[in-house]
């Protein structure tokens, strides 16, 4: 990196700037430094180290890493955490891609909705881990159900995870049905590419987000872009204001004139958090780090 990315752009009078991420690369990342001091090239380059999730930060030598570069974290619940090792990174976001703002046709709307047969119907899309809330959604279902509500759960979840069958195991128990004629819940084994997704999350009464530990919440953001409503947890959802733009609690509310405005709520708050953003507010911050490094 340092002869074929680095020397180049400060030979052509170039500010470089180095992003790494995860624990993996913190001794890398220091390393790099102690390269490029060493070759002369430190103070034409701006180091920055981004935690995108809490796990192996037990690993991290912060003293040495946090002299190097400078830390950043994808949202305040996450920089919360890391304050408690007593380091205080950046809060810079992450972001969707801008095609997720697109307007949803209302005709696949429509189409789905019909396919699915739900009414209300849920959409859950994530790793199968207990932290995610299946179990939470296998109880709010089994509850509508109880209440007399035609409600169905579509769900997009990992397939080898040994949380999967706990969570089957629960639904069953509830007296929900899946993979049946009539069943309670629709369980997608197949891959869903990219650009069916927002479809899903159109369509849906909500998309069930609600996550007991996240980072940042791409997929609550990414239902928001595409006019979804929300339920998201209460951990690292920077974008989420509770019943302004998203859900915060496992229970349906139903009035159709706030579920329209909450869709459009969702979709103007979810532009504030696509990549361009995420980048412009980037470069904004850049100046004040390259002056703690001295570059």
């Amino acid at each position: 990196m340092t002869q074929f990315v680095v020397r180049p752009a400060v030979e052509a009078g170039k500010s470089v700037v180095i992003i790494a991420e995860e624990w993996h690369t913190a001794e890398t990342l220091a390393r790099l430094s102690d390269s490029l001091h060493f070759l002369g090239m430190r103070k034409s380059c701006v180091l920055m180290w981004n935690a995108n999730n809490d796990m192996s930060l037990h690993r991290v030598n912060w003293g040495r890493l946090g002299y190097v570069c400078q830390l950043t974290a994808v949202s305040r619940y996450l920089k919360h955490q890391m304050r408690a090792l007593s380091v205080d990174p950046v809060v810079i976001p992450n972001g969707i891609p801008k095609w997720m703002l697109e307007k949803v046709p209302p005709e696949n709307i429509k189409l789905l909705r019909e396919a699915v047969g739900g009414e209300p119907f849920f959409f859950k899309l994530g790793r199968m881990d207990p932290d995610k809330g299946w179990l939470q959604a296998a109880d709010a279902l089994a509850k509508l159900k109880g209440d007399g509500a035609r409600a169905r759960l579509v769900m997009k979840g990992g397939t080898a995870e040994d949380h999967r069958g706990h969570f089957f195991g629960h639904a069953s128990w509830l007296g929900l049905r899946t993979a049946e004629a009539e069943a309670d819940i629709l369980d997608i084994q197949t891959f869903i590419p990219d650009d069916s997704l927002p479809v899903l999350y159109a369509a849906a009464d909500g998309v069930l987000a609600n996550s007991g530990h996240e980072p940042l919440g791409l997929v609550g953001l990414e239902a928001m872009a595409s006019g979804g409503i929300a339920y998201v947890g209460s951990t690292g959802e920077d974008y989420a204001l509770s019943t302004q733009n998203a859900v915060m609690a496992m229970e349906l509310q139903r009035d159709p004139e706030w579920a329209k405005d909450l869709r459009r709520r969702a979709r103007e708050t979810a532009a504030m958090f696509t990549w361009d953003e995420a980048i412009g507010g980037l470069l904004r911050k850049l100046p004040l780090m390259a002056a703690t490094q001295m570059a």
